[in-house]
């Protein structure tokens, strides 16, 4: 039984979050003592506490890997709890805890990232990243590529390992479309500039333009939905673009869907890539590197080129058109979202963990 502690002090709730907490719940399942470090006021807090996980609370700022008290709070905790791994999120938890975790003699010390930006180059990045860390897991290919290029020479292939977010399929099923009904279009994530969903306007104006009877939900909350709401006004849209604002419950969102269209600029993963997958609903998507890691052009969607919205819309008339070649991916969708199952990367997530110590 190894004893783990997930660090994870960001307040609000998302991706990074949900993996943390999953991969919590899952190592406490297998046997294993888990603990997680949280922000007092955190939405990761309530739910490991909802979930029975051990927490420790700790508010982390940027500049606490310098402040001696927290990183002599932390090496207490962790040497009293006799921890063996801590499992890192984001700079500020990985910075604090590392010189923490060292202080403390933990045998294991690794971060986890699952943003696809470069870590900027510093003195105490580098030493924290080659000195301090033992392992580094990262939710996709593209993710260590752009993450780790400003340090891609000073860390061994063997330290990284991939490990993908992964859903549970069971929750996951399709209900078939009633006949005469539109076209169910959806995109899942927060309204943000990043998601891209003002491209979404685009597409729907090409949609028009082929006569197709459609409607594109959005399921999310931002601060781009004053904008989006304008833009539909403006361009006549809204009984094709529909705002659902923010839903909690996406396997049951996204069983009457058809399709899903990624917008985004940039994803470290995409989550709803496989959930959308995994309740058989063919994956259009903007051409990010992370799109063509987790879809297979033409047979369980497609990546458009650049953010073509006339070519996007051209690939869903397809798809509504040839219902063979919908049934076909919708399969192929189902299958290939078991590679990504929960179960088989909690899996890959232990066997890191054990051969650490």
């Amino acid at each position: 039984m190894a004893r783990i502690c997930f660090f994870n002090s960001t307040k609000f709730w998302g991706g990074g979050e949900k993996w943390h907490l999953q991969a919590a719940v899952s190592m406490k399942s297998c046997g294993h003592e888990v603990w997680i470090i949280a922000n007092l006021e955190s939405e990761i807090k309530k739910r490991a506490e909802a979930e029975q996980i051990q927490v420790f609370s700790l508010n982390v700022g940027n500049l606490s890997f310098t402040n001696v008290f927290k990183i002599q709070k932390l090496s207490a905790f962790l040497k009293k709890n006799k921890i063996d791994s801590i499992i890192m999120n984001g700079s500020a938890d990985l910075k604090l805890g590392a010189i923490a975790a060292t202080q403390a003699g933990l045998k294991q010390l690794i971060y986890r990232r699952g943003s696809p930006t470069a870590i900027k180059k510093s003195f105490i990045n580098k030493k924290v990243l080659t000195e301090y860390i033992t392992h580094i897991i990262v939710n996709s290919s593209h993710t260590y590529q752009e993450s780790f290029k400003n340090y891609s020479s000073q860390i061994p292939s063997e330290k990284v390992s991939v490990i993908y977010n992964g859903i549970e399929t069971k929750l996951f099923g399709k209900q078939k479309n009633e006949p005469n009904k539109p076209l169910r279009i959806c995109n899942v994530g927060r309204l943000s500039e990043e998601k891209g969903q003002m491209g979404l306007i685009k597409l729907a104006s090409e949609l028009n333009k082929k006569k197709l009877d459609f409607a594109i939900h959005l399921a999310g909350e931002g601060d781009l939905r004053k904008a989006l709401e304008s833009g539909i006004i403006e361009n006549a849209l809204q009984k094709n673009v529909i705002l659902d604002g923010f839903v909690a419950d996406i396997p049951n969102y996204l069983k009457n869907k058809d399709i899903l269209v990624v917008s985004s600029h940039w994803e470290g993963f995409g989550f709803v890539i496989i959930e959308a997958m995994a309740s058989g609903l063919p994956v259009i998507s903007v051409d990010i590197p992370v799109a063509h890691e987790l879809i297979e052009q033409g047979e369980t969607g497609f990546v458009v080129n650049n953010r073509n919205w006339e070519e996007m819309a051209e690939k869903i008339s397809l798809l509504s058109e040839n219902g063979d070649l919908y049934q076909k991916i919708s399969t192929n969708c189902q299958k290939h979202a078991k590679l990504f199952e929960q179960k088989l990367q909690m899996d890959k997530l232990e066997q890191v963990i054990l051969a650490g110590w």
